[in-house]
């Protein structure tokens, strides 16, 4: 009886053992990229594919559930917005730099250099009463790739 009830314990200690690897094998194949600068927006499309097929599928997860958190944070740009027409005489910001202080502390890191304010400087009430006009998307990203669009009535989409 004893024999078999070590044995037992061993079996069950061999078991979490490789149950340990295989969750830390998943961890570093979900998020082993992150810490290399891989979550700036400016990266999102740059990511580079794993050479297995199940790696690259879960770099194609993780960079979807990043878009999806950017898309999310950026919900902010249109009260922002709004905001700040209500201080500045019913007009738009230009820039980034005008609009920071409205934003929430998560999106300060947008910069001028990545993305664009194509309505800056226009009255915002009429603008602000359409679905069509574009109040900040991303910059410099390649007429065949899709870029995130955030539009005046506050609906955000990511579209070539």
């Amino acid at each position: 009886m004893r024999l078999s009830n070590a044995m037992s314990k061993k079996l069950r200690l061999l078991i979490a053992i490789a149950t340990c690897l295989l969750v830390v094998a998943l961890f570093v194949l979900l998020f082993g990229r992150v810490g290399r600068g891989e979550r700036n927006s400016a990266n999102l499309n740059a990511v580079e594919a794993s050479q297995s097929p199940l790696g690259g599928m879960l770099d194609r997860m993780s960079r979807v559930s990043r878009l999806k958190e950017q898309m999310g944070e950026l919900r902010s740009v249109w009260p922002a917005m709004s905001q700040y027409a209500q201080g500045h005489h019913g007009t738009l910001p230009t820039n980034l730099v005008e609009l920071r202080p409205y934003l929430p502390a998560n999106l300060a890191r947008l910069s001028d250099e990545r993305w664009e304010m194509p309505s800056g400087g226009q009255p915002a009430g009429p603008l602000m009463q359409r679905n069509d006009a574009i109040l900040l998307q991303q910059k410099d990203i390649p007429a065949n790739q899709p870029k995130i669009v955030v539009y005046s009535d506050g609906h955000i989409e990511y579209k070539k």
